[in-house]
This record gives structure tokens, C-alpha cells and sequence, in this order.
């Protein structure tokens, strides 16, 4: 037997270089020999950095293995190899054929391509017999692509207030006496996402060789989901106060009312790595809902120790719920501006409410007559 280490050449085809331990044995019993050989490789593939195994046995050579790929907008793995069998047509050894003098190379996979920040899918990578990858099929893209996070939006429309001494005085924050007292308030809020592009029908035009040449063009449909809600609750009752101690007996009405809806829009999709992409759009929802009304009672004990607070005795009774009003147009309106590489900001300035025009005091006075 006869042994030793050699230089793999530097005419394989995507291989840069390698070594293998060789083995020269005797067959027993006869005058023919038989080699064989184990070694590694390293790729000759611009983004793969792995290495290889070498394989060699009565005359088959095979160079194999799994590659992590990365070069530019491509990352994944691929299956990777060389070899002096012939190839079927789809570029695959053919087990147990007799081997030839040439290499050829051979292998493939799938990478993700991302294109975008707000594109990415996969595509197929296929290695020419000639050591070259080139782009097998079409990219394919998920059925939902995000281009930009929920944005949520709270405001206060209006708050109330009123201590309205009826028998009495207030002194230092002190309540003497009798009093009506009358809280409330409004509050709008929206939420605006996360906007997506749905329904895609994009052709990408792309290169490994030339990534700055990428062209995504198409249509796709706009979807941008949107809610808003308001908030409303009027509290009306009485109240008496000796020093120190108050206690209060009040009615509350509290309601909401709430609106789903989304942005749908057609647009034309024109992105290259140059350009970037800019979508824009108009959201509005609308709608014409009554609130529904909770009417609770509440008696409330407190003392008031200069230093804090504390509640002596508070009770709540849920009394009824029904619906009231009409006529109360509430909806939100927005701009949509997004341009890639730039945050997705909506200002309280560019969201429009439309909520209805509500008085207070009338709306308690006829909540009060519906309850009686």
C-alpha cells in the first residue's frame, strides 16, 4: 500500500482548492491495484464560504457538500458538488454510470432573495456545469407583504367638570354644604394598520451580476386596516360636605360606539434600488351608529386627611342600558404617505375625526327623563 497527500488541481470546475489522502492497495492475491481517496475543497463560488468533502473510488470522482450562500440580495444554502459522471437534464449525477474524463459541476437550492425591505421571497439557484450559478424559476412571494406598523392615535375631544354649590361654600378644596356636581367627557382614538400591499401581481427583473439593475414592477392592492372608537360618559348627582368628610350620590352614563374599516386602493408598483417605492393613499371610515348606554348609580364616602384620601364607603348599581341618539355621523379621515427608507408617521394634524355635536347638559337631561 502506498499513501500520501495531494493538491487537488485548479481546473475543477467552482472548486478554488483542496488536498485528499490518496491510497495506492494492492487487490490481495492479484497484480491490480485500486485507489481511493477522502480530502475537503473550498468553493470557487463568489458568497459561498463553506467547504466541501472529495470522494474518490475506481475512477468516480465526487466533490460534495452543503454551502452557506450569501452575495447581496441573496442568502441561504445551497447543495453544491463536482464530479466526472455524467449529469441527467436536470444537471444530477446519474448513479452508476461510467465515469468520463471531464468534471463537471453540479447542485443548486433555494436562497431568499430580499429585495426590499418591505419584499423579500424565495427563488431557485441552479450550479452550471461550468461552475456558474445562475437563477432558476421565478420569485416567489408571500400572499401579504407589510410595508409598514400599526400607528395608534388617542385625543381628547372635550372634558367636564362642575361643583355647583347649592347650600354652601368650598374653602380650600373643601366642600361645605350642598352641592350638584357634574363630570364628564369625550375621547376619541383610531387605530391605522399595519398597511400591506395584498393581491400581487409583480414581475421582478433580477441579476446576481447586477443587483443595481433590479426592476420590480406590477399592481397590487393597498390594504390598510382602520379603527376608531369614541368614549363618552356623563356623571350628574349630589353631594353634601362637613369637614373633612363628603359624600357624593351620582348617576353615570357611560357609552361607546366603535367603527371598523380599511383602505383599499389599487396601485401601480415602480420600485428600484435607485427610486425606492412611494405609495399614497386617502383613509376614511364612516359610519352613522347610536351609542349604548350604561346607566349606573353610585354613592360615594370619603375623608379627607389633608395628607391623602380615603374612601369610607362606595357602592355602584348597574340600573339599565338601552340605546339613544341619532343623527351621529362619526368617522376618521387620514392621509397615507409612505416613503421606503423613511418612518411611517401620521401626525394629529393630518387625522380628521368627525364625531358628533354633543351638549352635556342635554344629553343628560334626556337620559334622565328616558330613564324615568
Amino acid at each position: 500500500m502506498i499513501s500520501g497527500t495531494l493538491q487537488l488541481a485548479d481546473n475543477i470546475p467552482g472548486i478554488r482548492s483542496g488536498s485528499i489522502e490518496a491510497q495506492v492497495r494492492q487487490k490481495p492475491d492479484t497484480d491490480e491495484y485500486e485507489v481511493t481517496a477522502r480530502g475537503t475543497a473550498v468553493p470557487a463560488i463568489p458568497g459561498v464560504d463553506s467547504t466541501l468533502t472529495v470522494a474518490y473510488e475506481n475512477g468516480v470522482i465526487t466533490v460534495e457538500g452543503n454551502a452557506a450562500y450569501s452575495r447581496g440580495m441573496l442568502n441561504g444554502t445551497l447543495r453544491l458538488g463536482a464530479t466526472n459522471r455524467p449529469l441527467d437534464p436536470q444537471g444530477q449525477p446519474i448513479p452508476n454510470a461510467e465515469p468520463a474524463n471531464e468534471l463537471r459541476a453540479y447542485g443548486g437550492g433555494t436562497v431568499t432573495i430580499r429585495i426590499a425591505p418591505w419584499l423579500q421571497g424565495t427563488v431557485g439557484l441552479r450550479l452550471l456545469p461550468n461552475g456558474e450559478l445562475e437563477v432558476s424559476g421565478s420569485v416567489g412571494l408571500p400572499a401579504a407583504l407589510d410595508i409598514f406598523p400599526e400607528k395608534r392615535i388617542d385625543r381628547n375631544i372635550f372634558n367636564i367638570g362642575l361643583d355647583i354649590p347649592i347650600v354652601g361654600i368650598a374653602v380650600a378644596g373643601q366642600r361645605i354644604g350642598i352641592f350638584a356636581t357634574i363630570r364628564g367627557g369625550l375621547d376619541a382614538s383610531a387605530g391605522i394598520g399595519p398597511g400591506q400591499l395584498r393581491e400581487l401581481g409583480l414581475t421582478v427583473t433580477y441579476n446576481p451580476a447586477h443587483e443595481e439593475q433590479t426592476h420590480v414592477t406590477g399592481r397590487a392592492e393597498l390594504f390598510i386596516p382602520a379603527q376608531a372608537g369614541l368614549r363618552l360618559f356623563v356623571r350628574g348627582g349630589l353631594g353634601v360636605g362637613i369637614p373633612i368628610v363628603s359624600a357624593t350620590a351620582s348617576l353615570e352614563i357611560g357609552a361607546a360606539l366603535g367603527l371598523e374599516g380599511a383602505v383599499r386602493a389599487a396601485v401601480e408598483v415602480d420600485w428600484t434600488p435607485a427610486s425606492g417605492l412611494t405609495l399614497n393613499a386617502l383613509g376614511e371610515i364612516y359610519a352613522q351608529p347610536k351609542f349604548r348606554f350604561d346607566v349606573t348609580g353610585m354613592v360615594l364616602v370619603e375623608a379627607d386627611l389633608l395628607l391623602t384620601t380615603i374612601e369610607l364607603y362606595s357602592q355602584r348599581w348597574q340600573l339599565a342600558s338601552f340605546e339613544y341618539g341619532s343623527d351621529l355621523r362619526f368617522g376618521v379621515r387620514f392621509p397615507v404617505h409612505y416613503q421606503e427608507g423613511q418612518p411611517f408617521d401620521i401626525s394629529l394634524n393630518d387625522v380628521e375625526f368627525e364625531v358628533p355635536r354633543i351638549d352635556p347638559m342635554e344629553l343628560l337631561e334626556g337620559l334622565v327623563r328616558r330613564i324615568a
